[in-house]
């Protein structure tokens, strides 16, 4: 519920907290559809696996290092995408909503490429199916989660999450499983 909350609420000077009629129509948009609990992973599921993701290559170089960091980063915009990735090393990226309006249920990843300039793949998807990128040579590539293409897709490159997501501390001391915190020693249930 903290995942739905810090993407769904908008604060305005006037009122404390709301929730737009167009935010609640994005999120269904990129994390839907909206289905029975008995289907697994659910819509809210599938927010937090997202939102909570680190990088974790299915191949990894022996001198690789996986990141602890989020790499969801959201409501970003590109210009905000670059300014966070230009002083980082090639490989870094950050995924994030796309800003494509006549895709709005699409998604992003802003890298730092191997020459040290920002890229931007689009990550096509609609609700209820797969997530597709397309590779230099125009060939699309379907997976069927965006866990799995981020993790799986050598060919853009990517290595590092770049730190600074907006939703990490949603997830610090948290089991991710449960929902609860891990240590009960001073507050025991």
């Amino acid at each position: 519920m903290r995942c739905l909350k810090a993407l769904l609420v908008l604060s305005h000077e006037t009122e404390k907290e709301a929730v737009g009629i167009v935010r609640f129509g994005e999120i269904l948009g990129w994390f839907g559809p909206v289905e029975q609990p008995t289907k697994s992973p659910g819509w809210l599921d599938k927010m937090r696996q997202i939102m909570s993701a680190t990088f974790m290559p299915k191949e990894i170089d022996p001198k690789f290092k996986p990141t602890a960091d989020i790499w969801f980063h959201g409501f970003l915009t590109l210009q905000q995408a670059e300014q966070n990735l230009k002083p980082k090393d090639p490989g870094t990226f950050i995924v994030r909503f796309s800003s494509n309006i006549e895709h709005p249920t699409w998604f992003a990843v802003s890298k730092v490429s191997a020459d040290r300039k920002i890229r931007s793949v689009r990550i096509e998807h609609e609700p209820g199916s797969d997530w597709v990128v397309v590779d230099d040579q125009k060939r699309p590539h379907r997976y069927n989660s965006l866990l799995q293409l981020i993790n799986e897709a050598s060919f853009l490159h990517l290595k590092v999450a770049c730190p600074g997501s907006p939703y990490q501390h949603l997830f610090a001391g948290v089991n991710l499983g449960t929902g609860y915190t891990p240590d009960y020693s001073e507050n025991p249930v």
